[in-house]
């Protein structure tokens, strides 16, 4: 007896379910085990994006960005403390004269650059005495501006009352033909010293072949860095004393 086409299709029907699972249908089977919830995303319309495709599901923890001048003013701080030590001078003493300084003008941040530790050390030693010597350098100088001159000359605050007065009254006197007296020491404070002010003026004449250095730094108080580094470089030991090693 023959059997109809309808049960030939049911049971090679049934011999294919019964056979190994295809991936297919594994792969079917998996799905509809454990389904996934679909994600809500940032318009809430299910979507995957590409966060969640390719990014970590863990979460991350932010790195504080680092403060550069923070740290660098520590180390700068320590050193100062260190260099106060060998002076005698206590550590607490340093460390809150160093903040008050810097609070009483910023210009006054402490710099190993621009002067040596052990001299930021005795600076903040007496927080009254630089205030004084502020006011000292304003009253001599009323055009200029102080924070700019204490940045470029720290180490002017170190002198006392007496000394940087009576500087000022030859310097004054030196720069009477210039307009902006006021304006060349804010620019190039080194000038406050009465001698560097003679060689300064010695140093333009003899380059510009002027015979009126005053009338010609009053024009660009800063042709003196150039000059002061050209006068460097024409020392027969320049070349010596940049190579030694």
């Amino acid at each position: 007896m023959h059997a109809s086409a309808s049960d030939q299709s049911q049971s090679s029907g049934e011999a294919k379910t019964d056979g190994p699972p295809t991936a297919t249908n594994a792969q079917s089977e998996s799905f509809s085990s454990s389904p996934s919830p679909l994600p809500n995303g940032p318009d809430g319309d299910g979507r995957y994006t590409l966060r969640q495709y390719y990014g970590s599901t863990k979460k991350v923890t932010q790195v504080p960005e680092l403060d550069h001048n923070a740290r660098r003013r520590l180390r700068v701080v320590a050193e100062i403390v260190e260099a106060g030590r060998r002076l005698g001078i206590k550590e607490d003493v340093i460390r809150a004269n160093l903040d008050k300084m810097e609070a009483l003008l910023p210009e006054l941040t402490p710099d190993v650059n621009k002067m040596r530790a052990a001299d930021w050390a005795k600076l903040a030693r007496d927080v009254n005495q630089v205030a004084m010597m502020l006011v000292v350098i304003k009253t001599s100088y009323p055009g200029a501006n102080v924070g700019k001159i204490v940045s470029r000359a720290p180490k002017t605050l170190l002198q006392s009352p007496e000394q940087l007065q009576a500087d000022a009254a030859v310097v004054r006197k030196v720069l009477a033909g210039a307009p902006n007296a006021d304006a060349i020491i804010e620019d190039v404070p080194y000038l406050m010293n009465p001698h560097a002010l003679a060689q300064s003026l010695s140093n333009v004449s003899r380059w510009y072949n002027t015979q009126d250095p005053v009338g010609m730094i009053s024009k660009n108080p800063k042709l003196l860095l150039n000059v002061e580094e050209a006068d460097l470089e024409a020392d027969p030991l320049y070349g010596e004393l940049t190579t030694a090693g």
